[in-house]
């Protein structure tokens, strides 16, 4: 790891690149996954969209009452719009509640599914790093890998 002057690091950002032996892991696991059964990293990918969609509309829906509320006047019971969207976002975040529910209990078993493959991931991350420790040994086992 270089080090840098105090004077450098107050005027940069500096950015670890370097692999770690869990983030090589988890990258050979999802491209594992991928290889020997792509229906499960397609359902997997896919409910992650779904989720980041539901928050994102959830909190769409309570910046838009937050936003009626700030605007009301008088009763707010009263604020026709307010009520309605009130009601929306109630009835949306029941149905967006529930789709999460259902989302966690195909996670786990996406999740379940998944972690047979880890033992291959596993020794894939252990050799990488072997073969990248070889040219400590001796420069001439330098070797380019696409990992």
């Amino acid at each position: 790891n270089p080090h840098f002057l105090p004077e450098v690091c107050i005027q940069t950002t500096l950015v670890n690149f370097t692999v770690t032996h869990d983030g090589l892991e988890d990258q050979l696991l999802g491209d594992v996954v991928r290889k020997e059964r792509p229906d499960l990293e397609a359902q997997r990918d896919k409910i992650i969209v779904t989720m980041a969609a539901d928050t994102k509309q959830l909190q769409d829906l309570q910046d838009k009452t937050l936003q009626l509320l700030f605007e009301s006047e008088g009763m707010i019971l009263d604020n026709e719009p307010l009520v309605n969207t009130l009601q929306q976002s109630k009835a949306t975040s029941i149905i967006i509640e529930r789709r999460f529910k259902e989302a966690e209990a195909t996670e786990e078993s996406i999740k379940k599914a998944r972690e047979e493959y880890r033992i291959v991931a596993k020794r894939a991350s252990l050799i990488y790093f072997v073969v990248a420790d070889l040219a400590v040994l001796n420069p001439m086992y330098q070797h380019s890998l696409e990992y």
